[in-house]
Protein backbone atom coordinates (compact mmCIF):
# COMPACT_ATOMS: atom_id res chain seq x y z
CA UNK A 1 0.00 0.00 0.00
CA UNK A 2 1.03 3.94 -1.16
CA UNK A 3 -0.49 6.53 0.88
CA UNK A 4 0.67 9.99 1.26
CA UNK A 5 1.35 11.27 5.24
CA UNK A 6 -1.16 14.04 4.83
CA UNK A 7 -4.72 13.60 3.17
CA UNK A 8 -7.15 15.95 2.62
CA UNK A 9 -9.26 13.62 4.76
CA UNK A 10 -7.02 11.90 7.14
CA UNK A 11 -3.44 10.86 7.78
CA UNK A 12 -1.65 8.11 5.94
CA UNK A 13 0.46 7.48 8.91
CA UNK A 14 -3.24 5.96 10.36
CA UNK A 15 -2.92 2.82 7.88
CA UNK A 16 0.42 1.63 9.59
CA UNK A 17 0.13 -0.51 12.26
CA UNK A 18 1.80 1.08 14.35
CA UNK A 19 3.19 -1.95 16.76
CA UNK A 20 -0.50 -3.62 16.71
CA UNK A 21 1.00 -6.20 14.83
CA UNK A 22 3.99 -8.80 15.38
CA UNK A 23 4.17 -9.67 11.23
CA UNK A 24 2.11 -6.71 8.67
CA UNK A 25 -0.35 -8.16 6.87
CA UNK A 26 0.76 -5.93 4.43
CA UNK A 27 3.87 -3.53 3.24
CA UNK A 28 2.99 0.45 3.63
CA UNK A 29 5.02 3.11 1.52
CA UNK A 30 4.58 6.63 2.91
CA UNK A 31 4.41 9.42 0.68
CA UNK A 32 5.53 12.92 1.77
CA UNK A 33 6.35 16.81 0.31
CA UNK A 34 8.44 17.55 3.50
CA UNK A 35 11.85 16.00 4.47
CA UNK A 36 10.97 16.16 8.36
CA UNK A 37 13.69 13.75 9.46
CA UNK A 38 11.85 13.31 12.91
CA UNK A 39 8.29 12.31 10.63
CA UNK A 40 10.69 8.95 8.61
CA UNK A 41 12.35 7.73 11.72
CA UNK A 42 8.56 7.84 13.52
CA UNK A 43 6.79 6.36 10.57
CA UNK A 44 9.37 3.58 9.93
CA UNK A 45 8.99 2.75 14.01
CA UNK A 46 5.16 2.87 12.83
CA UNK A 47 5.75 -0.57 9.99
CA UNK A 48 6.20 1.69 7.12
CA UNK A 49 8.30 -0.01 4.65
CA UNK A 50 9.70 3.09 3.37
CA UNK A 51 9.43 6.89 3.51
CA UNK A 52 9.37 8.60 0.38
CA UNK A 53 9.81 12.43 -0.76
CA UNK A 54 7.96 13.48 -3.20
CA UNK A 55 9.80 14.77 -6.30
CA UNK A 56 8.94 14.54 -10.22
CA UNK A 57 10.55 11.87 -10.87
CA UNK A 58 8.47 9.69 -7.89
CA UNK A 59 6.01 8.24 -10.54
CA UNK A 60 8.59 6.96 -12.50
CA UNK A 61 10.59 5.17 -9.67
CA UNK A 62 7.33 3.74 -7.89
CA UNK A 63 7.73 0.33 -9.20
CA UNK A 64 11.10 -0.18 -7.63
CA UNK A 65 9.65 1.83 -4.55
CA UNK A 66 6.83 -1.04 -4.67
CA UNK A 67 9.67 -3.54 -5.35
CA UNK A 68 11.87 -2.73 -2.82
CA UNK A 69 8.85 -2.32 -0.34
CA UNK A 70 7.88 -5.87 -0.70
CA UNK A 71 10.80 -7.17 -0.63
CA UNK A 72 11.67 -5.78 2.98
CA UNK A 73 8.50 -6.44 4.17
CA UNK A 74 9.08 -10.30 3.23
CA UNK A 75 12.20 -10.62 4.85
CA UNK A 76 10.94 -8.53 8.30
CA UNK A 77 7.78 -11.25 7.87
CA UNK A 78 10.24 -13.89 7.81
CA UNK A 79 12.60 -12.94 10.16
CA UNK A 80 9.57 -12.66 12.58
CA UNK A 81 8.31 -15.88 11.92
CA UNK A 82 11.79 -17.20 12.41
CA UNK A 83 12.18 -15.60 15.95
CA UNK A 84 8.48 -16.24 16.96
CA UNK A 85 9.12 -20.44 15.90
CA UNK A 86 12.70 -20.02 17.85
CA UNK A 87 10.86 -18.57 21.47
CA UNK A 88 8.75 -21.84 20.86
CA UNK A 89 11.13 -24.27 20.86
CA UNK A 90 13.34 -22.66 23.11
CA UNK A 91 10.11 -22.49 25.25
CA UNK A 92 9.32 -26.08 24.57
CA UNK A 93 13.24 -27.50 25.45
CA UNK A 94 12.87 -24.90 28.85
CA UNK A 95 9.66 -27.07 29.63
CA UNK A 96 11.03 -29.86 28.90
CA UNK A 97 14.37 -29.17 31.15
CA UNK A 98 12.43 -28.01 34.39
CA UNK A 99 10.06 -30.85 33.63
CA UNK A 100 12.70 -33.49 33.28
CA UNK A 101 13.15 -36.26 36.22
CA UNK A 102 16.66 -37.13 34.86
CA UNK A 103 19.30 -34.23 36.26
CA UNK A 104 20.47 -32.27 33.48
CA UNK A 105 23.40 -29.88 33.39
CA UNK A 106 26.21 -27.57 31.32
CA UNK A 107 29.66 -27.96 31.92
CA UNK A 108 32.26 -26.20 30.48
CA UNK A 109 35.94 -26.90 29.78
CA UNK A 110 36.75 -26.61 33.12
CA UNK A 111 34.05 -28.91 34.89
CA UNK A 112 31.98 -25.95 36.28
CA UNK A 113 28.34 -25.73 35.84
CA UNK A 114 26.61 -23.26 33.91
CA UNK A 115 23.81 -24.58 33.83
CA UNK A 116 21.62 -27.25 36.02
CA UNK A 117 17.61 -28.41 36.11
CA UNK A 118 16.06 -28.72 39.33
CA UNK A 119 16.03 -32.33 39.33
CA UNK A 120 20.01 -32.17 39.32
CA UNK A 121 19.45 -30.58 42.54
CA UNK A 122 17.05 -32.94 43.82
CA UNK A 123 19.75 -35.86 43.20
CA UNK A 124 22.41 -33.90 45.01
CA UNK A 125 20.15 -32.93 47.54
CA UNK A 126 20.57 -29.13 47.54
CA UNK A 127 18.15 -26.30 48.61
CA UNK A 128 18.10 -24.78 44.65
CA UNK A 129 19.86 -25.07 41.65
CA UNK A 130 21.58 -21.32 42.58
CA UNK A 131 23.66 -23.35 44.93
CA UNK A 132 25.25 -25.19 41.87
CA UNK A 133 26.05 -22.64 39.26
CA UNK A 134 29.52 -22.42 38.92
CA UNK A 135 30.36 -24.84 41.52
CA UNK A 136 33.03 -27.76 39.89
CA UNK A 137 30.90 -30.76 39.29
CA UNK A 138 33.57 -33.03 39.84
CA UNK A 139 33.76 -31.96 43.33
CA UNK A 140 29.95 -33.76 43.50
CA UNK A 141 32.11 -37.15 41.75
CA UNK A 142 33.25 -39.78 43.82
CA UNK A 143 36.95 -39.49 43.89
CA UNK A 144 38.14 -42.90 42.65
CA UNK A 145 36.43 -41.95 39.58
CA UNK A 146 37.26 -37.49 39.23
CA UNK A 147 39.71 -38.69 36.87
CA UNK A 148 38.23 -40.86 34.53
CA UNK A 149 35.42 -38.06 34.44
CA UNK A 150 38.10 -35.07 34.24
CA UNK A 151 40.09 -36.86 30.89
CA UNK A 152 35.97 -37.59 29.23
CA UNK A 153 34.99 -34.14 29.59
CA UNK A 154 38.56 -32.99 28.18
CA UNK A 155 38.39 -35.56 25.22
CA UNK A 156 34.23 -35.13 24.14
CA UNK A 157 35.36 -31.27 23.99
CA UNK A 158 38.48 -31.16 22.44
CA UNK A 159 36.75 -33.50 19.67
CA UNK A 160 33.10 -32.59 19.35
CA UNK A 161 31.60 -36.38 19.58
CA UNK A 162 29.93 -38.07 22.28
CA UNK A 163 31.22 -41.04 24.35
CA UNK A 164 29.36 -44.57 24.94
CA UNK A 165 27.30 -43.25 28.32
CA UNK A 166 28.68 -44.46 31.82
CA UNK A 167 27.73 -44.85 35.55
CA UNK A 168 29.15 -42.70 38.07
CA UNK A 169 28.96 -42.61 42.12
CA UNK A 170 27.88 -39.33 43.25
CA UNK A 171 28.37 -37.82 46.63
CA UNK A 172 24.97 -35.51 48.01
CA UNK A 173 25.04 -32.99 49.71
CA UNK A 174 24.64 -35.05 53.17
CA UNK A 175 27.03 -37.14 52.59
CA UNK A 176 25.11 -39.89 50.99
CA UNK A 177 26.19 -41.32 47.68
CA UNK A 178 23.81 -42.06 45.06
CA UNK A 179 24.40 -43.75 41.80
CA UNK A 180 23.51 -42.28 38.40
CA UNK A 181 23.52 -43.60 34.86
CA UNK A 182 25.21 -40.51 32.72
CA UNK A 183 24.86 -39.97 28.68
CA UNK A 184 27.33 -36.78 27.81
CA UNK A 185 27.34 -35.24 24.45
CA UNK A 186 28.96 -31.62 23.23
CA UNK A 187 27.02 -28.48 21.87
CA UNK A 188 27.61 -24.89 21.93
CA UNK A 189 27.01 -22.75 24.84
CA UNK A 190 27.04 -18.52 24.33
CA UNK A 191 29.66 -19.26 21.70
CA UNK A 192 31.45 -21.64 23.07
CA UNK A 193 31.71 -25.32 23.35
CA UNK A 194 30.69 -27.25 26.41
CA UNK A 195 28.83 -31.26 27.96
CA UNK A 196 25.75 -31.35 28.30
CA UNK A 197 25.10 -34.10 30.82
CA UNK A 198 21.88 -36.31 31.26
CA UNK A 199 21.63 -38.14 34.22
CA UNK A 200 19.43 -40.79 35.54
CA UNK A 201 19.20 -41.62 39.33
CA UNK A 202 19.90 -45.88 39.29
CA UNK A 203 20.57 -45.99 43.04
CA UNK A 204 17.37 -48.17 43.60
CA UNK A 205 18.86 -50.47 41.04
CA UNK A 206 21.71 -50.55 42.55
CA UNK A 207 20.52 -51.77 45.72
CA UNK A 208 18.51 -54.36 44.04
CA UNK A 209 21.23 -55.47 41.85
CA UNK A 210 23.54 -55.71 45.00
CA UNK A 211 21.15 -57.23 47.26
CA UNK A 212 20.50 -59.49 44.65
CA UNK A 213 24.76 -60.81 43.92
CA UNK A 214 24.58 -61.06 47.97
CA UNK A 215 21.72 -63.70 47.58
CA UNK A 216 23.88 -65.05 44.75
CA UNK A 217 26.83 -65.46 46.56
CA UNK A 218 24.77 -66.85 50.03
CA UNK A 219 23.65 -69.06 47.20
CA UNK A 220 26.71 -70.16 46.06
CA UNK A 221 27.86 -70.35 49.47
CA UNK A 222 25.23 -72.65 50.44
CA UNK A 223 25.45 -74.99 46.92
CA UNK A 224 29.57 -75.01 47.90
CA UNK A 225 28.86 -76.34 51.16
CA UNK A 226 26.20 -78.80 49.85
CA UNK A 227 28.53 -79.96 47.35
CA UNK A 228 31.51 -80.35 50.13
CA UNK A 229 28.74 -82.36 52.48
CA UNK A 230 27.50 -84.41 49.16
CA UNK A 231 31.04 -85.25 48.01
CA UNK A 232 32.02 -86.40 51.49
CA UNK A 233 28.85 -88.08 51.79
CA UNK A 234 29.52 -89.72 48.02
CA UNK A 235 32.66 -90.92 49.30
CA UNK A 236 31.30 -92.00 52.74
CA UNK A 237 28.86 -93.99 50.38
CA UNK A 238 31.54 -95.04 48.05
CA UNK A 239 33.95 -96.14 51.07
CA UNK A 240 30.29 -98.85 52.14
CA UNK A 241 29.85 -99.73 48.77
CA UNK A 242 33.64 -101.05 48.85
CA UNK A 243 32.85 -103.12 52.52
CA UNK A 244 29.32 -104.12 50.66
CA UNK A 245 31.45 -105.74 47.91
CA UNK A 246 34.02 -107.14 50.18
CA UNK A 247 31.28 -108.56 52.32
CA UNK A 248 29.52 -110.00 49.26
CA UNK A 249 33.43 -111.69 48.24
CA UNK A 250 33.93 -112.87 51.38
CA UNK A 251 30.88 -114.21 52.64
CA UNK A 252 29.22 -115.50 49.40
CA UNK A 253 31.42 -118.76 50.09
CA UNK A 254 31.07 -118.76 53.80
CA UNK A 255 27.40 -119.30 53.18
CA UNK A 256 27.49 -120.95 50.38
CA UNK A 257 29.21 -123.66 51.59
CA UNK A 258 27.43 -124.98 54.16
CA UNK A 259 24.12 -124.68 52.68
CA UNK A 260 25.01 -126.86 49.98
CA UNK A 261 26.55 -129.35 52.46
CA UNK A 262 22.72 -128.90 54.03
CA UNK A 263 20.98 -129.78 50.65
CA UNK A 264 23.21 -132.65 49.88
CA UNK A 265 23.58 -134.56 52.82
CA UNK A 266 19.87 -133.81 53.53
CA UNK A 267 18.99 -135.52 49.88
CA UNK A 268 21.13 -138.36 50.80
CA UNK A 269 19.35 -139.26 53.78
CA UNK A 270 15.81 -138.26 51.67
CA UNK A 271 17.00 -141.20 49.08
CA UNK A 272 17.57 -143.86 51.41
CA UNK A 273 21.53 -143.79 51.31
CA UNK A 274 22.12 -143.61 54.76
CA UNK A 275 19.10 -145.93 55.93
CA UNK A 276 15.86 -146.26 56.35
CA UNK A 277 13.56 -142.91 56.67
CA UNK A 278 10.33 -143.38 58.48
CA UNK A 279 7.55 -140.99 56.80
CA UNK A 280 7.56 -138.06 60.06
CA UNK A 281 11.74 -138.13 59.59
CA UNK A 282 10.88 -137.53 56.19
CA UNK A 283 8.27 -135.02 56.00
CA UNK A 284 10.92 -133.33 58.26
CA UNK A 285 13.66 -133.79 56.30
CA UNK A 286 11.99 -132.75 53.52
CA UNK A 287 10.89 -129.20 54.95
CA UNK A 288 14.84 -129.05 55.54
CA UNK A 289 15.03 -129.23 52.48
CA UNK A 290 13.08 -127.19 50.65
CA UNK A 291 14.18 -124.50 53.46
CA UNK A 292 17.87 -124.81 52.66
CA UNK A 293 17.10 -124.47 48.97
CA UNK A 294 15.02 -121.63 49.33
CA UNK A 295 17.76 -119.81 51.53
CA UNK A 296 20.47 -120.60 48.96
CA UNK A 297 17.81 -119.19 46.25
CA UNK A 298 17.81 -116.24 48.37
CA UNK A 299 21.43 -115.64 49.28
CA UNK A 300 22.26 -115.91 45.29
CA UNK A 301 19.55 -113.21 44.73
CA UNK A 302 20.66 -110.91 46.68
CA UNK A 303 24.40 -111.69 45.83
CA UNK A 304 23.47 -111.04 42.05
CA UNK A 305 21.71 -107.93 42.99
CA UNK A 306 24.37 -106.63 45.07
CA UNK A 307 27.26 -107.21 42.44
CA UNK A 308 24.91 -106.33 39.57
CA UNK A 309 24.15 -102.81 40.99
CA UNK A 310 28.06 -102.57 41.80
CA UNK A 311 29.22 -103.25 38.63
CA UNK A 312 31.00 -106.21 39.43
CA UNK A 313 29.54 -108.84 36.86
CA UNK A 314 31.28 -109.49 33.46
CA UNK A 315 28.86 -109.42 30.41
CA UNK A 316 30.27 -112.81 28.44
CA UNK A 317 28.53 -112.67 25.01
CA UNK A 318 28.37 -115.46 22.50
CA UNK A 319 26.47 -116.78 19.73
CA UNK A 320 23.13 -119.48 20.54
CA UNK A 321 20.08 -120.21 18.94
CA UNK A 322 17.08 -118.78 20.94
CA UNK A 323 14.71 -121.86 20.63
CA UNK A 324 17.15 -123.92 22.23
CA UNK A 325 17.54 -121.51 25.45
CA UNK A 326 13.69 -121.58 25.81
CA UNK A 327 13.43 -125.22 25.39
CA UNK A 328 16.56 -125.40 27.87
CA UNK A 329 14.25 -122.87 30.31
CA UNK A 330 11.01 -124.70 30.08
CA UNK A 331 12.82 -128.12 30.75
CA UNK A 332 13.20 -127.08 34.46
CA UNK A 333 9.97 -126.32 35.10
CA UNK A 334 8.44 -129.18 33.20
CA UNK A 335 8.35 -131.35 36.08
CA UNK A 336 6.43 -128.50 38.66
CA UNK A 337 3.95 -127.79 35.76
CA UNK A 338 3.15 -131.66 34.82
CA UNK A 339 2.60 -131.96 38.67
CA UNK A 340 -0.26 -129.23 38.52
CA UNK A 341 -1.82 -130.48 34.82
CA UNK A 342 -0.62 -127.25 33.28
CA UNK A 343 0.04 -127.37 29.04
CA UNK A 344 3.59 -126.14 28.39
CA UNK A 345 3.34 -124.43 24.52
CA UNK A 346 6.65 -123.03 22.57
CA UNK A 347 6.09 -120.51 19.75
CA UNK A 348 9.44 -119.48 18.46
CA UNK A 349 11.51 -119.58 14.97
CA UNK A 350 14.12 -122.04 14.84
CA UNK A 351 16.40 -119.56 12.76
CA UNK A 352 16.97 -116.71 15.65
CA UNK A 353 20.54 -116.50 16.20
CA UNK A 354 21.55 -114.57 19.39
CA UNK A 355 24.77 -112.79 20.08
CA UNK A 356 24.25 -111.65 24.00
CA UNK A 357 25.04 -113.41 27.25
CA UNK A 358 23.59 -116.61 27.38
CA UNK A 359 23.44 -117.27 31.21
CA UNK A 360 21.93 -113.85 31.81
CA UNK A 361 19.19 -114.46 29.41
CA UNK A 362 18.57 -117.88 30.49
CA UNK A 363 18.49 -116.56 34.34
CA UNK A 364 15.63 -114.13 33.13
CA UNK A 365 13.56 -116.70 31.22
CA UNK A 366 13.98 -119.00 33.76
CA UNK A 367 12.28 -116.84 36.35
CA UNK A 368 9.62 -115.59 34.07
CA UNK A 369 8.86 -119.07 33.11
CA UNK A 370 8.53 -120.64 36.64
CA UNK A 371 6.62 -117.50 38.09
CA UNK A 372 4.02 -118.25 35.11
CA UNK A 373 3.91 -121.62 36.57
CA UNK A 374 4.00 -120.73 40.24
CA UNK A 375 0.71 -118.88 39.77
CA UNK A 376 -1.46 -120.38 37.34
CA UNK A 377 -3.80 -122.64 39.12
CA UNK A 378 -5.31 -124.78 35.84
CA UNK A 379 -4.78 -123.79 32.23
CA UNK A 380 -1.37 -123.14 30.01
CA UNK A 381 1.70 -121.32 29.68
CA UNK A 382 2.67 -120.07 26.62
CA UNK A 383 6.22 -118.94 25.63
CA UNK A 384 6.72 -117.15 22.28
CA UNK A 385 9.74 -115.53 20.81
CA UNK A 386 9.91 -113.04 16.99
CA UNK A 387 12.45 -110.70 15.36
CA UNK A 388 11.99 -107.13 14.70
CA UNK A 389 14.50 -105.41 12.81
CA UNK A 390 17.18 -105.86 14.47
CA UNK A 391 15.36 -106.76 17.93
CA UNK A 392 13.91 -110.06 19.70
CA UNK A 393 10.78 -110.06 21.80
CA UNK A 394 9.99 -112.87 23.85
CA UNK A 395 6.75 -112.97 25.64
CA UNK A 396 5.12 -115.43 28.71
CA UNK A 397 1.56 -115.77 28.51
CA UNK A 398 0.04 -117.84 31.42
CA UNK A 399 -3.91 -117.85 32.54
CA UNK A 400 -3.31 -117.35 35.86
CA UNK A 401 -4.84 -114.79 38.11
CA UNK A 402 -3.60 -111.74 37.36
CA UNK A 403 -2.25 -108.87 38.56
CA UNK A 404 -4.78 -105.85 39.39
CA UNK A 405 -3.92 -102.26 38.07
CA UNK A 406 -2.69 -100.94 41.01
CA UNK A 407 -0.16 -103.32 42.31
CA UNK A 408 1.71 -103.07 38.73
CA UNK A 409 3.93 -100.24 39.78
CA UNK A 410 5.10 -102.44 42.83
CA UNK A 411 5.69 -105.50 41.23
CA UNK A 412 9.52 -104.82 40.03
CA UNK A 413 10.89 -103.72 43.27
CA UNK A 414 12.85 -105.74 46.13
CA UNK A 415 11.50 -108.00 48.48
CA UNK A 416 7.87 -107.06 47.20
CA UNK A 417 5.29 -109.82 47.67
CA UNK A 418 1.54 -109.85 45.86
CA UNK A 419 0.55 -113.21 47.45
CA UNK A 420 -2.18 -111.38 49.80
CA UNK A 421 -3.21 -109.63 46.70
CA UNK A 422 -3.03 -112.37 44.50
CA UNK A 423 -4.52 -114.95 47.14
CA UNK A 424 -2.38 -117.66 46.22
CA UNK A 425 0.10 -118.63 48.39
CA UNK A 426 4.15 -118.97 46.62
CA UNK A 427 7.31 -119.85 48.16
CA UNK A 428 9.60 -117.22 46.60
CA UNK A 429 12.20 -114.00 47.82
CA UNK A 430 10.21 -110.94 46.17
CA UNK A 431 13.39 -110.56 44.57
CA UNK A 432 13.06 -112.48 41.27
CA UNK A 433 11.57 -109.82 38.99
CA UNK A 434 13.50 -107.04 40.25
CA UNK A 435 16.89 -109.08 39.86
CA UNK A 436 15.38 -110.09 36.34
CA UNK A 437 14.63 -106.14 35.21
CA UNK A 438 18.03 -105.41 36.65
CA UNK A 439 19.70 -108.23 34.08
CA UNK A 440 17.88 -107.12 31.44
CA UNK A 441 18.34 -103.54 31.40
CA UNK A 442 21.62 -103.36 32.53
CA UNK A 443 22.97 -106.54 31.49
CA UNK A 444 21.33 -107.44 28.16
CA UNK A 445 20.52 -103.76 26.90
CA UNK A 446 16.97 -104.60 26.59
CA UNK A 447 13.61 -103.70 28.36
CA UNK A 448 11.17 -105.89 30.62
CA UNK A 449 7.47 -105.34 31.69
CA UNK A 450 4.22 -106.45 32.07
CA UNK A 451 0.72 -106.38 30.49
CA UNK A 452 -2.04 -107.71 33.48
CA UNK A 453 -5.92 -108.65 34.00
CA UNK A 454 -6.73 -109.87 37.41
CA UNK A 455 -8.79 -112.92 36.95
CA UNK A 456 -7.39 -113.38 33.50
CA UNK A 457 -3.90 -113.95 33.27
CA UNK A 458 -0.61 -112.09 32.55
CA UNK A 459 2.19 -111.88 29.82
CA UNK A 460 5.81 -110.53 30.44
CA UNK A 461 7.68 -109.74 27.56
CA UNK A 462 11.53 -109.21 26.92
CA UNK A 463 12.78 -107.39 24.38
CA UNK A 464 16.60 -107.36 23.62
CA UNK A 465 18.85 -106.62 20.87
CA UNK A 466 19.74 -109.66 18.68
CA UNK A 467 23.28 -108.74 18.57
CA UNK A 468 24.56 -107.42 22.23
CA UNK A 469 26.83 -104.07 21.56
CA UNK A 470 29.82 -104.53 24.19
CA UNK A 471 30.43 -100.70 23.48
CA UNK A 472 27.89 -99.88 25.29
Amino acid sequence: MIADYRLPDGEGAALLPNGRQTVPEYPVVILTGQGDEHIAVETIKAGACDYVIKSDRTLVEMPLIASRALRDWSLVVERQRAEAALHESEERYRLLVECSPDAIAVIDKDCRILFANPATAALLMVPSVDVLLGQPFLEMVDPAERDAARLRIAKMIESGESLPPREYRFTRSDGARVYGAVTSMPLMYEGRRVIQTITRDVTERKRTEAALQRAHDQMESKVAERTRELQAANEKLLELDHLKSMFIASMSHELRTPLNSIIGFTGVILQGMSGKVNDRQRDQLSRVYASARHLLSLVTDVIDISRVEAGKVQVEASDFMLDQLIEESVDLVRKLASDKGLALKIHVAREINMHTDRRRLLQVMLNLVSNAVKYTVRGEVIISAELRGSRVRIKVTDTGVGIAEEALPRLFKPFERLDKLLRVKVLGTGLGLYLSKKLAEELLQGELGVASKYGIGSTFWLELPQKLSLKS
